[in-house]
C-alpha cells in the first residue's frame, strides 16, 4: 500500500543515485512505517527507475555545425514503447482507506524506453536505421547467450557486475565479460564501462524549490543547513561539455542539476530542474544513447498509465533542430500527469528528454524546455 502523504512529503524523488535519491533514503530512515513501501513509492512517483513514436519526418541542418537531425516518423509513441511481454505496466488505484495500490493496467498502460528507439519509421535515414538495428541484433545475441550461461558462475559474486563493465550488461564473471567483448567486437560496437557521476548541491536544490508545504520554517532552515554538498550547475555543465559537446549543451542553462553521469564512449544523462516564469517546476531527465554502443534499451524506462492519451507532434527548436514532442493529458488516481517526452535522431545518437510535472505543463512550456537545449552541440 502507498500512503499519499508520504509521497507528497517528497514529490521530487528520483530512484537514481542522485541527490534526491540520497535524500529519499534519509526520509525513509526517518519513517519506519513507510520503509516497506520504499521501492514501490519510488516507482509510483514516476521518476525513472530503469528506465521510454510523429506525424512528420524531416532532415534539417542544425545550426552552423552541419548536424543532421531527424524527427521520428509516423509511428508516434511506438518509437518509445517497450513491447509486451517485456513490459508489465501497472496503474494506481485508490482504496476506501485512501491508500494507493498497484493493479495490472492491461493494454491501457505501457512502458517507454528512453535509452533506445523501440520501433523505427520506414523513412528514417537508412544509415541511422542500420546502426540501431545492428546494436539490437548484437544485444539479442548477447541476451540469448547470457540466458544459457546465467547459472555458471566462475569466480566473482552472483548478481555483482564484473569490474570495468556497466552493470546493465549483466556480465558477472570473466567468461561472461569475454563473451560480451567478443560479441561487441564482431558487431563493431563499443561497451559502456564504469560511469562517472557528479552530484548537485542539496542547498541549491532546496533554495530553488522553496519551502515544501509540509515543512515548517524551522524544518526548512534545517534542511538548508544540513543539505548534502555537491557541485555547482555551472561546473557540472562545463565538465560535460568538455567531454561530449561542442560548446554548451544548454542555450538556457537549467536552474539546478540533480546529477549527471557519463561513460567514456559518449553515453550521458542529465537529471535537472526546469522552471517557468510562473514558478512551475518540471523534472527533466535527458539521455544521450550512442548508436555505436551495445544497449538493451531498458537501462532507463518510465511507466505510463494511458497509451492512447499520447499525441505526437514535430517541433522546430531554437537551434534549428526538428524534434518530436510526445505529450499526454492523462491524470492518474492522485491527479498526477503522465510524463511527456522530447526525442530526436541525431547522426550518432538517440537523444531523449523525459519531462515530469505532476500539475501538468502547457504546450508552450514543453516548447520552452525543448528550446533550452543546443542539439547541434551534442556529440563532439
Amino acid at each position: 500500500m502507498i500512503d499519499k502523504r508520504v509521497v507528497d512529503a517528497y514529490q521530487s524523488i528520483r530512484p537514481d543515485e542522485g541527490l534526491s535519491g540520497r535524500i529519499w533514503d534519509r526520509l525513509m530512515e526517518q519513517d519506519d512505517a513507510a520503509a516497506p513501501e520504499k521501492e514501490v513509492i519510488r516507482k509510483t512517483v514516476g521518476r525513472p527507475v530503469r528506465i521510454i513514436r510523429t506525424v512528420l519526418i524531416a532532415a534539417v541542418i542544425a545550426g552552423l555545425m552541419g548536424i543532421t537531425a531527424f524527427a521520428a516518423g509516423v509511428l508516434g509513441r511506438e518509437t518509445l514503447e517497450v513491447p509486451a511481454p517485456r513490459a508489465t505496466p501497472q496503474k494506481i488505484v485508490i482504496g476506501e482507506d485512501g491508500l494507493g495500490r498497484f493493479e495490472d493496467n492491461g493494454d491501457e498502460g505501457g512502458v517507454f524506453s528512453i535509452t533506445q528507439p523501440q520501433d523505427l519509421p520506414d523513412d528514417l535515414d537508412p544509415a541511422i536505421q542500420a546502426k540501431i538495428e545492428n546494436s539490437k541484433a548484437a544485444w539479442a545475441e548477447w541476451e540469448a547467450w547470457r540466458e544459457t550461461h546465467r547459472a555458471e558462475q566462475q569466480g566473482g559474486q552472483a548478481g555483482m557486475p564484473f569490474p570495468g563493465y556497466d552493470g546493465w550488461y549483466g556480465a558477472e564473471t570473466q567468461e561472461q565479460a569475454e563473451k560480451l567483448e567478443e560479441i561487441a567486437a564482431r558487431y563493431g560496437l563499443k561497451l559502456r564501462g564504469d560511469r562517472e557521476t557528479l552530484y548537485g548541491s542539496g542547498k541549491d536544490y532546496y533554495a530553488i524549490i522553496g519551502k515544501p508545504d509540509w515543512a515548517s520554517e524551522e524544518q526548512y532552515a534545517q534542511m538548508l543547513q544540513t543539505a548534502l554538498p555537491g557541485e555547482t550547475t555551472e561546473d557540472m555543465l562545463a565538465a560535460l561539455s568538455a567531454r561530449f559537446c561542442r560548446g554548451d549543451l544548454f542555450l538556457t542553462p537549467p536552474p539546478f542539476i540533480d546529477h549527471l553521469y557519463w561513460y567514456d564512449e559518449g553515453t550521458f544523462a542529465v537529471d535537472y530542474l526546469w522552471k517557468n516564469q510562473e514558478g512551475t517546476l518540471a523534472y527533466c531527465y535527458a539521455f544521450n544513447s550512442m548508436y555505436g554502443t551495445l544497449s538493451s534499451g531498458e537501462e532507463l524506462f518510465s511507466e505510463v498509465e494511458d497509451l492512447s492519451a499520447y499525441q505526437a507532434r514535430p517541433y522546430l527548436t531554437a537551434d534549428g533542430t526538428e524534434i518530436t514532442i510526445l505529450e499526454s493529458e492523462h491524470l492518474n488516481a492522485w491527479g498526477w500527469h503522465d510524463p511527456s517526452f522530447l526525442f530526436v535522431y541525431l547522426d550518432d545518437s538517440f537523444f531523449v528528454v523525459e519531462v515530469h510535472c505532476d500539475t501538468g505543463l502547457d504546450p508552450g512550456d514543453l516548447e520552452q524546455i525543448a528550446d533550452s537545449i543546443r542539439y547541434s552541440a551534442i556529440n563532439r
